[in-house]
């Protein structure tokens, strides 16, 4: 296999048919598929628990029009599957669910099935929608308006089984901050004063019909959200730059965790979550006006016994990205990011998209801008954007500098957007232009990012003194592979030293301490650490 992929496959992705990616590939195939027929057993289960509950309330009772669809839809899902057609045949299914390659195949994706449409020949029509999860977690939501068959649709029910409703868990976040974490790590992180708020993980769904698509209609809604976001410790590695004054790192497949919070205006006045029924998955739109979301709690009190909540919608992906490293605030973030992703969709072949940003806000309150490439295993784009950065810098510049509506800090012709009308107040088109000046400079490739893992052991050892302390930090912040803090050795000629970090494989002790006389500023001390450099 290393032979055959080293004779076809493409020079600049070498490094995916590496003896050590092919044989992870092969150990982690059992896992893989293991995961994606417990997905397609999960949707069956889902399809029988939902009708026989359906059934029994049926035998009471007249059931109500939307659980009369709601039965509808389980009999076809489960007629469907038993079907022997192409669209139930092994390869397609593997394919459609990311196991396989396939164009337009969204890996680990969330589907949303529609009831009936305007099809183009007479009478309803049942369809499916595809979206990889991190796209799916601002298309997917309630309140959103999507466009198919003609028609235009909403979210209607999450499909919540016992599994679904087990994983939901309670989440901190500040929107102020922009910051994520476990409700337990909240203080341990230094990131207090945050609000609790409970999570679910994004699940396939339902949509219901609500109008025909009208010749009056010329634009298409979509709902702002705010969604925040984290990084994980697991990446297939990439390479650090530096650009002008900023530190940049492109990493390829980092794990990275998002929250969507609910409609952007109302987090803005700290109505979190999205209205769902943790017990049927019923959804209703942030919209909604107060009596309808009084009469839609009320029900579903009565009928599922428990009070509906809001809560967060969440989803983990892989995603290539490029991470700013500590910019100075979050409004530099947002300029530069999102100058250059509109100089991105004029100078590349992209949609405005094709690219997504998130500031990721860190333990000592700084943060990182990430530009990242939702599609799964990446379209390339960013590695187009660094190949030719400096005209993707200048095309940014004349963006700026010529607004044809010539505003005073932003408008619709230069950097703002729909969907980014949560950064708005931020957005300056002078500032940008500052900071693209800064960035007007080749990118200076200058070392390889290792890929780490999560189950990879962290580091042992604590530091003993603030320094150390931002030492560790700032090597984990720059994807640097975990060693030792403060692990005591021996060198070659019976020395022993305690470097403040250790990375014992490659052999590199990395001291912090201070150079005044009564450290190593004093010269039988420089002597001693001259041998020991040597020696190790």
């Amino acid at each position: 296999l290393v032979v055959l992929f080293a004779q076809h496959w493409p020079f600049e992705a070498a490094e995916l048919t590496s003896r050590e990616a092919i044989e992870q590939a092969i150990d982690q195939t059992a896992d893989e598929l293991t995961t994606v027929i417990k997905r397609l057993h999960r949707r069956l289960e889902w399809a029988k628990s939902t009708r026989a509950e359906l059934h029994r309330k049926k035998d009471t009772g007249p059931l109500e029009r939307e659980e009369e669809q709601l039965l509808r839809r389980c009999d076809e899902y489960i007629s469907a599957i038993l079907r022997c057609d192409q669209s139930t045949y092994s390869l397609t299914v593997l394919g459609v669910e990311g196991f396989l390659p396939g164009y337009g195949v969204y890996e680990g994706g969330v589907t949303a099935s529609a009831q009936r449409g305007f099809a183009r020949r007479p009478g309803p029509r049942a369809f499916e929608l595809n979206r990889n999860n991190v796209v799916a977690l601002r298309e997917f939501v309630p309140g959103n308006r999507l466009y198919a068959n003609r028609g235009t649709f909403y979210v209607a029910r999450y499909h919540l089984g016992a599994e679904e409703t087990a994983r939901i868990r309670t989440l901190r976040v500040n929107v102020d901050k922009g910051y994520v974490t476990e409700q337990a790590a909240d203080a341990s992180y230094g990131q207090s004063g945050g609000l609790a708020i409970d999570a679910l993980p994004l699940t396939d769904l339902d949509l219901a019909l609500e109008s025909r698509i009208s010749e009056d209609e010329h634009l298409r809604f979509s709902m702002p959200v705010c969604v925040l976001g984290r990084l994980r410790k697991r990446n297939r590695g990439g390479r650090a730059f530096r650009i002008g004054e900023f530190e940049v790192s492109y990493l390829r497949g980092q794990s990275l965790e998002l929250v969507n919070l609910g409609e952007a205006g109302r987090v803005k006045q700290g109505e979190l979550g999205h209205w769902i029924c943790s017990v049927c998955g019923a959804a209703k739109t942030a919209y909604a006006v107060p009596a309808e979301i009084a009469q839609f709690l009320r029900i579903h009190k009565e009928r599922c016994g428990r009070d509906v909540a809001r809560l967060a919608l969440t989803v983990q992906a892989e995603v290539d990205l490029l991470q700013f490293h500590t910019v100075r605030n979050e409004a530099d973030g947002i300029n530069i990011g999102e100058a250059l992703r509109t100089a991105a969709t004029r100078l590349l072949d992209m949609g405005p998209a094709d690219l997504q940003l998130l500031i990721v806000q860190k333990p000592d309150d700084k943060q990182d801008l990430l530009i990242y490439d939702p599609m799964p295993g990446g379209s390339g784009l960013l590695e187009q954007m660094l190949v030719r950065w400096r005209e993707l810098i200048d095309t940014a510049k004349d963006l700026l500098a010529g607004c044809v509506q010539e505003c005073e800090t932003a408008c619709y012709a230069c950097l703002k957007t729909f969907r980014n009308q949560f950064y708005h107040g931020m957005l300056n088109r002078h500032d940008g232009l500052a900071l693209m000046d800064k960035l007007n400079v080749v990118p200076e490739d200058y070392r390889d990012i290792v890929p780490i893992t999560e189950d990879e052991k962290l580091g042992r050892g604590t530091p003993s003194n603030p320094p150390e302390a931002e030492l560790v930090t700032l090597l984990r912040d720059h994807h640097f592979p975990e060693g030792h803090c403060r692990k005591r050795i021996t060198t070659s000629l019976g020395i022993s030293t305690t470097p403040d970090w250790l990375y014992e494989s490659s052999k590199v002790a990395v001291y912090v301490d201070g150079m005044s006389r009564g450290l190593h500023g004093d010269p039988n001390t420089a002597k001693k650490d001259h041998i020991i450099r040597q020696a190790i």
